[in-house]
């Protein structure tokens, strides 16, 4: 039986490739995000641990932390313009029953 972590990446990843097939996102972007992901996983113990109540994100390998998501994402938009990030939000409880 998959982890509720599994399967909400497995969501993640057909929301991706759905978004790639209705030409939305090219499949560069979408390899992009699962990469900025990863390192989202990989950190994920110190993130819950250091960042609660925030929004957490990777873009071209590096991480922000913004009060918002307007804020996060301005902060990525100004480095690095163009590219897409991964974000989420720390600390709150959401339904993950997909």
């Amino acid at each position: 039986m998959p982890t509720s972590q599994e399967t909400a990446h497995a969501h993640y990843v057909r929301n991706l490739e759905e978004h790639v097939l209705a030409g939305a996102l090219s499949q560069a972007q979408m390899d992009e995000l699962l990469s900025q992901k990863a390192l989202f996983d990989a950190a994920r113990a110190d993130i819950r641990a250091n960042h609660e109540h925030k929004v957490v994100g990777y873009c071209n390998g590096e991480m922000y932390v913004g009060d918002t998501v307007h804020l996060l994402l301005a902060q990525t938009k100004a480095a690095h313009p163009g590219k897409l990030t991964y974000f989420e939000n720390i600390g709150y409880k959401f339904n993950d029953d997909f």
